[in-house]
């Protein structure tokens, strides 16, 4: 059974609620399974020597994670009191064992000058806003852990790269054409339906992905998503709990024609019947061929919104004035 990481906190007693807060996550990277201490419980067991008990929690710990604020800045640059001893102490470990070091931002104003001199340059998480505390503690956990934060591929196949044959440039005709060459490729009905289906896919996950990213900011919010096909998805939105709104995105076809189109029901209540909507997007080719969405109800929205992004976006726009 592997050996649980064990770390030490140093900070400075900037004030009570700082104390607080470190205490906080002293347990809470305890209930994650990290063996976590600082002064304030070595001192709470009875009289102990502050400088040997630094020594030995410094020495004796896989890790030693550092809280960065001004007042830390400035007393481990002076070298003041227990900071001061901790730095003392640092600085002969912290070349030898740099990994060993955990740097955490807890400064919103100049966050230069919550930096030591001697972690100058070096990676720190940004514990200051308080929204992205479960964001950045999550990656304290991963540093801990040893578990990269994002999956890297593995190193594929070498491909086989030729050089290109050099091209004689009074035979070739110049790029100063480009622009009056026309393209004579027809889009059929079928690209069409291609198109809409990836757009609509695109449209679906973003939608999961930035309703995802409100609730990390907003711990009321709240959502569910439930995908009735593989053509037709229905989120519901909870505020303190409750039902504010939903919203239904599906594949269709409103028109009788060959194309496709995306479609969007929003409401307190939404019909099981695919024949209500507030908005049809429908695909149309410009002048340069190209295959981009249209929004056929946006009347006082973005004219422009032409990509899934876009459409996103003016619905989005749409929907939260309901929902606030």
């Amino acid at each position: 059974m592997d050996k649980n990481p064990t770390t030490f906190i140093s900070y400075s007693w900037d004030s009570d609620e700082h104390r607080g807060w470190v205490a906080s996550l002293v347990n809470l990277l305890r209930e994650n399974g990290v063996d976590a201490t600082a002064d304030v419980f070595e001192t709470q067991k009875g009289t102990v020597n502050l400088n040997t008990m630094m020594v030995k929690n410094i020495k004796d710990n896989d890790y030693t994670i550092v809280v960065l604020t001004e007042k830390y800045a400035e007393k481990a640059d002076e070298l003041q009191g227990g900071v001061g001893f901790e730095t003392s102490m640092l600085l002969s470990y912290i070349h030898e064992n740099m990994q060993k070091i955990i740097p955490i931002m807890k400064c919103k104003e100049n966050k230069s000058k919550a930096i030591p001199f001697y972690l100058k340059g070096a990676h720190f998480i940004d514990f200051s806003e308080r929204h992205d505390f479960k964001e950045k503690f999550n990656e304290l956990l991963h540093r801990i852990y040893k578990v990269d934060l994002v999956e890297r591929s593995p190193l594929g196949k070498r491909p086989d790269l030729k050089p290109r044959k050099s091209i004689d440039v009074s035979l070739s005709v110049s790029d100063d054409f480009e622009d009056i060459i026309p393209n004579f490729k027809k889009i059929t009905d079928a690209d069409k339906n291609r198109f809409m289906k990836d757009s609509f896919i695109q449209l679906r996950d973003g939608f999961i992905q930035l309703l995802e990213n409100t609730r990390g900011k907003n711990s009321d919010f709240d959502f569910d998503c439930d995908n009735i096909t593989s053509r037709k998805t229905i989120f519901k939105l909870y505020l303190h709990g409750d039902q504010k709104y939903a919203i239904k995105i599906w594949l269709g076809n409103n028109f009788g024609r060959g194309s496709e189109t995306i479609n969007f029901a929003y409401g307190n209540h939404i019909s099981d019947s695919d024949n209500s909507m507030n908005e049809i997007v429908t695909c149309e080719v410009d002048k340069d061929n190209t295959l981009k969405l249209r929004m056929t109800m946006n009347m006082f929205g973005d004219a422009e919104a032409n990509t899934p992004v876009a459409v996103l976006r003016e619905v989005w726009r749409n929907v939260l004035q309901w929902i606030k």
